[in-house]
């Protein structure tokens, strides 16, 4: 590593260099990430992954990826009677009121 720290790249500036489409990428989903939380209630998360590779005794090669999961909203549930081995949404050991 070079003794001059001031040609150092910052962590944003070497991620803007591998691919600007990742950090636009990344930001979108931060954003979506944010309103999903704020909505819902719920965490979730957003990452950058950097596969960095030897390509030669001075080189490197760096792919840049960026995951998210974003929380889901949670569904209802219903339920099911067993009758006679099918389903239904009628209790059939209830009987029937006259209309």
């Amino acid at each position: 590593m070079s003794a001059d720290r001031t040609a150092l790249l910052e962590f944003s500036q070497t991620l803007m260099s591998i691919s600007p489409d990742v950090h636009l990428e990344a930001s979108l989903e931060l954003r979506a990430l944010v309103l999903a939380v704020q909505k819902l209630e719920e965490p979730g998360t957003v990452a950058i992954e950097l596969k960095v590779e030897s390509v030669s005794p001075d080189q490197l090669s760096i792919v840049a990826t960026v995951k998210s999961k974003l929380p889901k909203a949670k569904r209802g549930t219903v339920l099911y009677y067993e009758d006679s081995g099918h389903l239904t949404a009628e209790d059939p050991k209830q009987g029937e009121l006259p209309l």
